[in-house]
């Protein structure tokens, strides 16, 4: 702890605020479950596809989203995938040279955060599952919306972290603050991916 410097508690401080947006996202997450399906602009049944996930269903559910009258505009619309969804569009476009050859930093850096303006998260598999009409069991489902628009935020999102150092038991103190309060006000900005995941 002596050797404890600004650096050390920069990334604590990071750390915790992933920890928060990981949360937070849930809470959204939560949010979204909470609405029927039938409420969404549409649900997109790739269950007996065979595979994880597919980047052909990204203009799929921007098509679904235009049908529903909403004017998409490249980079408004975000898509939370699962580790295994994840994984399997990485497949994908490591394997298609077109991609490889359009985006280089999949293959330089094996990641993608966004795809044809999409923007993507990663979380578990868990947080979002849904059953589809006349179907008892839960599948995993990707999700793809406009989240500016299908949700609310209520205030934005605020996280205030703060660190007191005690010298006199060599301790430090972190006390963390979260301010989040979410609703869905409009389910047709928001497409389900019922996969295989």
């Amino acid at each position: 702890m002596e050797q404890m410097d600004s650096n050390v508690l920069d990334q604590i401080n990071q750390a915790f605020a992933r920890a928060a947006i990981r949360a937070e996202d849930q809470r959204i997450l939560n949010a979204i479950h909470a609405k029927p399906a039938t409420s969404f602009a549409a649900v997109l049944n790739h269950a007996d596809v065979g595979t994880d996930f597919e980047a052909a269903w990204f203009p799929e559910a921007i098509e679904k989203l235009m049908s529903a009258g909403k004017d998409i505009s490249p980079g408004e619309c975000v898509a939370y995938l699962s580790p295994s969804m994840y994984g399997a569009l990485l497949k994908e476009l490591g394997a298609s040279t077109p991609a490889a050859f359009a985006r280089p930093d999949v293959m330089k850096t094996g990641r993608v955060t966004e795809y044809m303006g999409v923007h993507i998260i990663v979380g578990p598999k868990a947080w979002f599952q849904d059953a589809l009409d006349g179907e008892a069991t839960s599948r995993y489902c990707a999700l793809f919306a406009r989240m500016k628009r299908a949700a609310v935020f209520a205030p934005k999102r605020d996280m205030r972290i703060e660190t007191e150092k005690d010298t006199t038991e060599r301790d430090y103190k972190i006390t963390g603050s979260h301010t989040l309060a979410v609703s869905v006000v409009d389910p047709k900005e928001i497409v389900e991916i019922v996969t295989t995941a």
